[in-house]
């Protein structure tokens, strides 16, 4: 079909793209997924400053190889982190290995939850098939600074749990303060780093509906990181009053909020309290 009209758009589902790594999911069920990946030259040319994990393994062909090199990176990581016990603060640095030419043909199976490869210094694009399972788990998705090895982000793997999370920033964004019950019932997820970012959703959209369900957070919630966070915001709501305060979202992105005050809060792992 593609040889024959160029423009032709196949009837598969596409995912990221515009000048950035995209590529086309050529069938799924459940936690499996084979896809088609494309990194173009421009992406795949400079070397990334982070490495992803997540929950998985991964089976990755090279059908292009663009002139590119790899980079694996490594982190450890207990049978207990991965099962349930997983803590920002105490997470192993990530080890980078060393850059090797890539071919096409070469395969790669990995434990993606404590592998993970960067691509650079390729010339033409980069064409990787991908046949990966990802089973809901309850560590996160991390995100690691390469240069220093050290943990940035970290965020709810579930797929059902990122799209909660999508749905209830939008809400925020919309001011919809008639949906605060929506926020308190996701504060009881399974996924700690999702019941923080509910949290932290609900305390930007609403302090004064937030401050009970975040003292409860603070006593109770089983993850000893999001009590940390839960206790640090809830005791700046006796602070001095101030006109605003800014509540991270992201490494270096924050949000003022009207009437209250709160912490910077760097990301989702909820150990980074600054």
């Amino acid at each position: 079909m593609l040889a024959a009209d160029p423009f032709a758009r196949p009837p598969l589902r596409i995912v990221g793209g515009g000048g950035g790594p995209g590529g086309l999911i050529l069938a799924e069920r459940g936690a499996i997924r084979l896809s088609l990946q494309l990194l173009p030259f421009e992406a795949a040319g400079a070397a990334p400053a982070t490495a992803l994990f997540v929950p998985g393994r991964a089976a990755i062909r090279v059908l292009a190889a663009g002139g590119a090199s790899l980079t694996l990176h490594h982190v450890i990581l207990s049978a207990e982190e991965e099962a349930c016990a997983f803590a920002a603060a105490r997470a192993a640095p990530c080890r980078n290995g060393p850059p090797c030419p890539l071919a096409a043909g070469d395969r790669f199976d990995l434990d993606t939850a404590r592998t993970s490869f960067t691509i650079a210094g390729a010339t033409g694009d980069v064409l990787l098939l991908e046949l990966a399972v990802q089973p809901p788990s309850p560590l996160p998705m991390r995100a690691y600074d390469l240069a220093g090895g050290r943990l940035v982000h970290a965020s709810a793997s579930r797929r059902d749990s990122s799209f909660r999370q999508m749905a209830l920033a939008l809400l925020r964004t919309m001011d919809r303060r008639d949906a605060a019950p929506l926020f308190v019932e996701a504060t009881r997820a399974e996924d700690f780093a999702a019941r923080w970012n509910a949290m932290r959703d609900l305390v930007a959209l609403d302090p004064a509906i937030a401050q009970p369900r975040l003292a409860a957070m603070a006593a109770g919630d089983p993850h000893p990181e999001v009590r940390a966070a839960a206790a640090a915001t809830l005791a700046l709501y006796s602070s001095p009053p101030a006109s605003e305060c800014r509540v991270g979202h992201a490494p270096g992105m924050t949000k003022t909020v009207r009437g209250t005050v709160c912490p910077t809060l760097g990301s989702e792992t909820c150990g980074l309290v600054r």
